[in-house]
């Protein structure tokens, strides 16, 4: 029995009713998905997607991410309306190019360090702790006050390459 996806051609569904038929029969109210475009739009989605609250600028970088990725996967939180939830994204087609994306509204709450400053406190001190014994740290983030307290060097990195390092006193 022959289990490839037939190419697109004269008689065959299009791109959309082919990402519809993706995502249909899953109806977990938690687990939301997306077939996304190379641009990052949303061709198909879940009942619930859009209530996420996910913004084009989020749904771009996922696609850039992704594409850029050798395994042609990337799991990550990401920022929505509904605070940071888990998801994953997939490029599942080259030509054209389409991509998968899962997020899910877990039972243990939203991933956002924010809801918890105390433990997020207690991370950053032992971090601090380490660095002042002299312990070499590689930290990604977007927080530049943190990075100015913590770093000598800074990496500024965009869609996955480096644009530029320097020292901290000549970037911030």
């Amino acid at each position: 029995m022959n289990r490839s996806v037939p190419a697109l051609g004269k008689g065959q569904p299009g791109v959309v009713e082919r990402a519809r038929d993706l995502l249909s029969g899953f109806d977990d109210p938690d687990t939301h998905m997306a077939v996304l475009d190379a641009e990052g739009s949303v061709i198909a989605s879940s009942a619930e997607f859009v209530k996420l609250g996910m913004t084009a600028q989020t749904a771009r970088m996922l696609v850039a991410l992704v594409d850029a990725d050798a395994d042609r996967l990337v799991k990550r939180p990401i920022p929505t309306g509904r605070g940071y939830l888990p998801a994953a994204i997939g490029k599942i087609s080259d030509e054209p190019a389409l991509h998968l994306l899962f997020a899910v509204e877990t039972i243990l709450g939203q991933m956002d360090p924010s809801d918890d400053f105390n433990e997020a406190k207690e991370v950053l001190d032992v971090m601090s702790d380490l660095a002042a014994s002299g312990m070499t740290m590689l930290v990604v983030t977007h927080e530049m006050g943190f990075a100015r307290r913590m770093a000598d060097r800074v990496v500024f990195k965009r869609s996955s390459r480096r644009q530029r390092m320097t020292p901290l006193s000549m970037t911030l």
